[in-house]
């Protein structure tokens, strides 16, 4: 069975499991020291997280998930950067580090609600389990 690992708030556990709990397994890590350890005893096929991660620690693991060549999805949250320029700097970064896919879920909560937004990430995660992402609208 394929796993998805969450790195990301926790509270967002029915969020989850509702929009994508059953397309794989689904693990949730409290810290950065607690991923590393549950991607070595049971390798991920996908790692969500958020920037805001672990105190703002997400970052960290990038060179790790590229190393084992592990999808990433990284999830911008309403809380986590509010400036434009640091965006896209952190986004530039992300790419360069082999991200997968950036997920804007703070536009889309804001502009369509929870529900388009569980829509969206399911198909991107859906997509990433295929091999392939979906196409932009």
């Amino acid at each position: 069975m394929k796993r998805i690992l969450i790195v990301g708030d926790p509270n967002s556990r029915d969020f989850v499991n509702k929009a994508y709990g059953d397309l794989a397994q689904v693990t949730f890590a409290s810290s950065v020291a607690d991923a590393e350890a549950l991607i070595a005893d049971n390798r991920p096929s996908i790692v969500i997280g958020t920037l805001a991660f672990d105190e703002s620690r997400f970052l960290n693991l990038l060179p790790l998930l590229m190393e084992l060549q592990i999808k990433t999805v990284v999830v911008e949250c309403p809380y986590t950067i509010t400036n434009d320029a640091t965006v896209e700097a952190v986004k530039l970064y992300a790419n360069d580090m082999g991200v997968a896919a950036w997920w804007d879920m703070r536009r889309t909560v804001a502009n369509e609600g929870l529900e388009v937004a569980g829509k969206e990430i399911r198909a991107i995660v859906q997509g990433l389990l295929n091999d392939r992402l979906p196409r932009e609208p």
